[in-house]
């Protein structure tokens, strides 16, 4: 069972590593203002961390849009990601929030938020999504002067 983590890392502190694991070994009821929540709806939406990492993506979305390369592509995709998870103070991590029942399961009181750690891929899957949203370069152009502001 895993062990419940209360506190997120300090600022200029890497976020605890995969370290080639899967999802949902460790858990977080803390979120830094660079976490980049998995997920649908405001509440993702809204997160700072969320926002700093859709302005990430307007800045690399037309580069991304003007190759074929799928090489080129995933390097985009992998460097946005690496951005937020080593870049940023304090990192961000790439999380998704743990349904009610699992949380009690590991520990935590009901009701209580708990997110975890997805996997790589699923981060890499999460950048690659919103590069290719709005592919109208009018679009990508009025995105990028909107954040620009």
């Amino acid at each position: 069972m895993a062990t419940p983590q209360a506190a997120p890392p300090g600022p200029g502190q890497l976020p605890p590593s995969s370290g080639g694991r899967g999802e949902g070994d460790e858990y977080f009821t803390h979120l830094s203002p660079n976490d980049v929540l998995c997920g649908r709806g405001s509440g993702p939406n809204d997160h700072s961390g969320n926002v700093k990492f859709r302005q990430l993506v307007i800045s690399r979305k037309a580069e991304y849009l003007s190759t074929n390369a799928r090489q080129t592509k995933a390097r985009i995709a992998q460097e946005i990601v690496d951005h937020v998870k080593t870049r940023m103070v304090p990192p961000g991590r790439f999380l998704k929030k743990v349904d009610n029942d699992s949380a009690v399961e590991a520990g935590f009181r009901r009701g209580e938020e708990v997110w975890t750690l997805v996997t790589e891929d699923v981060a890499l899957e999460k950048a690659k999504q919103a590069l290719r949203q709005n592919r109208d370069k009018h679009l990508v152009a009025a995105e990028l002067a909107e954040y620009q502001e």
